[in-house]
């Protein structure tokens, strides 16, 4: 057999690079597999509604940009593609959500969804900053008050000298600069408080955001924040974050991706009065936010059936200016061969084998590209696995591509779709159920040690035996995980004490010298302080050098968690069950799950990401200069690449992964003041 590297890096089991299905979980990660040419029509529709909302001047109205596609033509792909496109260029911010229709109040699944979008990273090739963060940095970086800087610093502030330096700041904003009276104060006074990197406040300002009720103890900390806990509050929240971005000159951007196997109102008789109003709120908010951009990913079919229960004038709106895009369901050989090239350069550069552009697709036989022709993306994927599969099985490369009887119903072009599977009822259920499902996230670290050992020992039975981990809980705000027969240890330590007077260092250095033998991972429920020069700066270099990590809980996922456990004990088929958490995994997709073990949402060893809270970055990305302006093109090639997910096949090294959760800190990397720059700027 030939000596060639690359043929041992496709022979190997491991990463998988020929996936066909893309989670809305993930849209926040760096696709490497985006083919450009597939939905180019889609793409540049899209970037002209970019650039529109933009500009200067802003425009008066919002867009929403109808797609409409067959299952498996790269609808969610498109709209993860979007997304790094937006944030990207640091144009704008993304919120993706899932159809549903088992909410009474779709503007509040509205905002969750945003909530949980901007609770992010919101680049990770630059850092693991969120969006939320960089929106509050972004206001920061507008206020020009004497006392701004001052929020955020190291000095301990009493809640109510707290309150009044917030109110001043916010209000001077409004008094200085124009553009901020069409902001409520309220809500530029909630994002201020984040400045203060409080575990506390971080809590009651997403409360708050959420409009949710607040606590007395909550609403003491904002300063008595008016709640927007009534039927209006979600549209008056979003449309307010929609009118603060227009006058930071960024764009809002919503993607509704339909769930493909609802695909029409006879299988669901209840979906339809549901629809009418979630497209009714989306127009409206289209209408109120200019600057608002709305992607709807629909089956084309149900759009046929649906449309007819939608009044004139939203149809004017939906349909007109900017006119549907019908995406491309349907790939040439030669964009086949695209697919499979980008996912083979990929998966050798990983593995240290030199790609060569000269025959990009071997060793798949190049003549059976021909035959893909008039095949779904999806299907392509899944004969471009299955061949490599079978190539692993046996030990070397089949003499046929496609496989034998691979073609059998490969194309897709036209009928309805067909019934959902019991996997994918499952998963609208979930979807169902997360959009109504309510609970306070827990603050007390005692009872988030016990939803996360939850979580974990849960977690297991989506994992395969070695990389399984015990779980046991040392006191009321650690635990200690084993995984393989290596025995490989982590303690995961809360860290959730204030930064100033010292509170948290020392939290941090107790942690650290008590994980002897273990693997320490220090998680907060806000982002850690980046400052330079403190007893916190000293920790994450201990921390980098025991070979430990640290990982912020975002509150979206806390509250999947806690749906979550409420959820898998509701009564299900069994098998039904178990086949939906093999293929869908819904707890090891959590990103504080893959953090805290150091594994991608599926369970593969992360790579070539920055880690967890680490701070923005110093300067410029690579091969980027600092001072040019963003590239306006979508064809603009991403600039990194993360590792498909796979499900792991040997033990789990716990706090041995490279990238991804290594600490890489760098004193004096940050300026004085960096909330001064705009999100995604560089000093």
């Amino acid at each position: 057999m030939t000596s060639d590297p690359r043929l041992k890096a496709f022979l190997t089991d491991g990463e998988e690079v020929f996936s066909g299905i893309q989670q809305g979980q993930h849209l926040w990660k760096q696709d490497p597999f985006d083919v450009q040419s597939i939905n180019a029509t889609a793409r540049r529709a899209f970037q002209r509604l970019l650039n529109r909302a933009v500009a200067s001047p802003p425009p008066d109205t919002g867009k929403l940009l109808l797609l409409r596609g067959e299952s498996g033509s790269g609808k969610t792909h498109l709209v993860r593609a979007f997304r790094n496109l937006v944030h990207g260029h640091t144009q704008g911010y993304v919120g993706y959500l899932p159809m549903t229709v088992d909410t009474p109040h779709y503007g509040r699944h509205v905002l969750r969804c945003v909530m949980d979008s901007l609770d992010r990273p919101y680049d990770e090739r630059v850092d693991e900053t969120s969006g939320l963060m960089k929106l509050s940095d972004a206001l920061m970086g507008a206020c020009k008050s004497v006392f701004a800087p001052l929020i955020a610093a190291e000095r301990i502030l009493e809640d109510e000298e707290l309150h009044e330096m917030v109110s001043s700041v916010a209000c001077e904003l409004q008094r200085e600069d124009p553009r901020f009276r069409a902001v409520s104060v309220d809500l530029l006074r909630a994002l201020l408080f984040l400045q203060h990197r409080d575990v506390r406040l971080h809590h009651a300002v997403l409360q708050w955001m959420r409009c949710r009720e607040l606590s007395p103890a909550d609403a003491r900390v904002l300063g008595n924040l008016v709640s927007h806990a009534d039927e209006e509050g979600p549209q008056w929240m979003l449309e307010q974050v929609g009118h603060l971005l227009g006058v930071l000159g960024q764009a809002f951007v919503l993607c509704v991706d339909q769930v493909e196997d609802i695909a029409d109102f006879a299988l669901r008789p209840g979906m339809e009065p549901p629809f009418r109003r979630a497209m009714n709120f989306l127009v409206h908010l289209a209408g109120n936010v200019p600057t608002a951009i709305i992607v709807v990913c629909c089956l084309s079919d149900f759009w046929v059936s649906a449309r007819g229960g939608l009044m004139r004038s939203m149809l004017d709106r939906i349909e007109h200016d900017p006119e549907p895009v019908q995406l491309d369901h349907l790939v040439t050989a030669q964009t086949a061969r695209d697919i499979a090239a980008l996912r083979l350069k990929v998966l050798y550069e990983r593995r240290g084998a030199a790609f060569d552009p000269g025959d990009p697709t071997w060793p798949f036989p190049p003549a059976g590209f021909e035959s893909l022709s008039g095949w779904r993306p999806r299907d392509v994927l899944d004969l471009l696995r299955r061949y490599r599969d079978h190539a692993i099985q046996e030990g070397r490369l089949p003499e046929r591509f496609p496989l034998e009887g691979s073609a059998e119903g490969g194309k897709k072009e036209g009928g309805h779709p067909p019934q959902p599977t019991p996997v994918a009822e499952l998963e609208q259920a979930w979807t169902d159920f997360r959009a109504t499902f309510q609970a306070q996230v827990p603050t007390e670290d005692e009872d988030l040690s016990i939803l996360l050992a939850w979580g974990l020992k849960t977690a297991n039975d989506e994992l395969d035996g070695a990389a399984r981990v015990t779980v046991r809980t040392r006191d009321g705000s650690s635990l200690e995980l084993t995984s393989g027969s290596e025995g490989h240890r982590l303690l995961v330590a809360l860290c959730n004490k204030s930064s100033r007077g010292g509170h948290l260092g020392r939290q941090m250095a107790e942690a650290i010298q008590s994980a002897k033998g273990h693997v320490p991972v220090l998680v907060r429920t806000t982002e850690f302080p980046a400052s330079t020069g403190t007893v916190v700066a000293e920790q994450f270099l201990k921390l980098q050098k025991k070979g430990g990590r640290r990982v912020v809980l975002g509150n979206g996922d806390l509250r999947d968690l806690l749906a979550l456990r409420v959820f898998l004990q509701k009564p299900h088929d069994a098998s039904a069950l178990t086949a939906w958490r093999q293929a869908e995994r819904p707890l090891t997709r959590l990103k504080l799950l893959g953090d805290i073990l150091g594994i991608d949402p599926h369970g593969s060893p992360r790579q070539g990401q920055p880690p967890s809270g680490s701070g923005p970055a110093s300067g410029p990305r690579p091969n980027e200069d600092a001072t040019a302006p963003a590239p306006k093109s979508p064809d603009a090639p991403p600039k990194t690449s993360g590792p498909e997910p796979r499900k792991p096949t040997g033990p789990l090294r716990l706090g041995s992964q490279e990238g991804a959760l290594r600490e890489r800190h760098h004193p004096g990397s940050r300026g004085t003041h960096p909330a001064q720059r705009l999100p995604g700027e560089h000093g």
